[in-house]
């Protein structure tokens, strides 16, 4: 940009170079002689009196600034000259099995259900093959249950508490926790349990299945047995879960045994019977039993008579206490079966004050 600025009276070194020249040179001829006079010298003076008289000159002066220019944002974007903001990508959160991140089976769709309560003393309930039920249990059963007949049958949240007695003979009944049986039954109905708590005393088999000759589907989710399942090789052979015969399908999820004094899982299609025909395999996913040795050791944590027909499969399941486990011959545990003892997959809290609270089911 331009701008006039005042000055000093500065005069171009040329004209006054000019101006001098002039003064001097009369001066410098009559220097040589000596002699300077007067009309030189008034000469001389009436010169630069006239020079001085002169307007002041003006001086432009022309400056340049250089400027950076700062850029323009985009419409479509931030300023180059702002810092980004950068939103990370969350790390997914890896899906949890188990009671904490919900149940993996919802009971069957039921129609017109009726609701069967069953005594603190156990018993023996039925109903129509093409009845859906649903069985209600009080705070505490003490005796054993065995539940016939009906389509579907649903049982969801129960404590049982057998005494101390010792089952006797090869096969104590009185001292069975729950029986499944399909005499009466519908061919192709589903039995749901879940949410059964075995917290206390001595059973000869916490849960048996015998299913004899239906296409019944059986899920047990989310049950606990703290309880002794009592026997030797010589008496009781007694068991956690003991499946005669059938069922069809069988699922079994969320199950704690910790006191198994001679076996766990016991599978036996046959069972002196023509076994049902399988659906789907077996599974067995979130399982843990321990095998204690109260009565002289325990045996087998997890025996298949016939894998061929169950086509077991395990995942996340651990067996321990018993000198066999899964290498023995007999055992035939299916591939996803460990060795070792690891925390309860179902905890105690979950019947926190004497009612069981479900997790929900998870699709």
């Amino acid at each position: 940009m331009k701008h006039a600025t005042p000055r000093r009276r500065l005069y171009p070194a040329a004209i006054v170079a000019g101006v001098v020249a002039a003064v001097l040179a009369p001066l410098a001829v009559n220097a040589a002689a000596t002699t300077i006079s007067r009309t030189d010298a008034q000469a001389a003076a009436d010169v630069l009196t006239a020079y001085l008289a002169q307007p002041e000159p003006t001086v432009t002066v022309t400056e340049t600034a250089t400027v950076t220019a700062t850029p323009t944002a985009s419409p479509s974007g931030p300023s180059p000259s702002s810092t980004p903001t950068v939103t990370p990508t969350p790390t997914p959160t890896p899906t949890v099995t188990g009671t904490i991140g919900g149940l993996r089976y919802a009971p069957p769709t039921l129609t017109n259900p009726v609701t069967i309560q069953i005594a603190a003393s156990g018993g023996s309930y039925s109903a129509s093959s093409t009845t859906d039920c649903i069985f209600v249990a009080p705070q505490v059963v003490t005796g054993p249950i065995t539940l016939t007949g009906c389509d579907d049958r649903v049982f969801i949240g129960g404590i049982f508490q057998q005494s101390d007695t010792t089952p006797t003979g090869s096969y104590d009944s009185t001292r069975r926790g729950i029986r499944l049986y399909d005499t009466g039954s519908s061919a192709t109905g589903t039995d749901f349990l879940e949410g059964l708590w075995f917290r206390s005393g001595k059973y000869s088999d916490a849960i048996q299945i015998a299913h004899r000759s239906t296409s019944r589907t059986v899920v047990l989710q989310n049950i606990r047995i703290d309880a002794y399942t009592w026997g030797t090789q010589a008496g009781v052979h007694a068991d956690t879960l003991q499946c005669w015969g059938g069922p069809s399908v069988l699922h079994v999820y969320n199950l704690t045994a910790l006191r198994a004094t001679y076996q766990g899982v016991y599978c036996d299609q046959n069972d002196g019977r023509a076994a049902p025909s399988l659906r789907e395999p077996w599974t067995f996913d979130n399982v843990n039993i321990v095998g204690v040795a109260d009565t002289g050791g325990a045996r087998y944590m997890f025996a298949d008579r016939r894998p061929g027909q169950t086509r077991a499969t395990a995942s996340n399941m651990w067996i321990s206490g018993s000198p066999y486990n899964n290498a023995d011959s007999f055992g035939n545990a299916p591939e996803g079966v460990r060795v070792g003892t690891v925390s309860d997959m179902v905890p105690a809290a979950l019947w926190a004050g004497g009612a069981y609270t479900s997790p929900g089911y998870t699709p």
